[in-house]
């Protein structure tokens, strides 16, 4: 945490990831530390990495409504991102539509979860 506090987002990147690879090869992933690595991408606008951490978070706890939250964000700002589309041939008529509908389902699933701060549902 002390890296992205003094904004060392890549530090940070790589301290959160040695910090995954361990604990999920003792068979204890921690959401939390996924969901900071996550934050530190978003940081330096690496909205793959964001969007997969998301995913990663959801897979490790289903009801930690972060993971849902973050990865809508990502694929909203990756649609977003005319340079991203056209880098990836992304149109209304392919993709972009299934996309949508991935984050739209994501955030869905994030108002579901428990966890979800009563002032975050507004």
């Amino acid at each position: 945490d002390a890296h992205v506090e003094a904004k060392r987002y890549q530090e940070a990147i790589a301290v959160y990831t040695k910090a995954i690879d361990m604990l999920e090869l003792a068979g204890k992933p921690d959401v939390q530390i996924v969901s900071m690595r996550a934050l530190a991408h978003q940081q330096k606008e690496e909205w793959w990495a964001v969007a997969n951490d998301g995913l990663l978070c959801m897979q490790i706890d289903p009801d930690w409504w972060t993971g849902y939250y973050v990865r809508a964000h990502a694929i909203m700002k990756m649609l977003a991102d005319k340079t991203i589309r056209e880098a990836n041939n992304i149109n209304a008529d392919s993709a972009a539509v299934d996309e949508m509908r991935q984050a739209i389902d994501a955030m869905k699933a994030c108002l579901k979860c428990s966890t979800v701060p009563p002032e975050e549902k507004g």
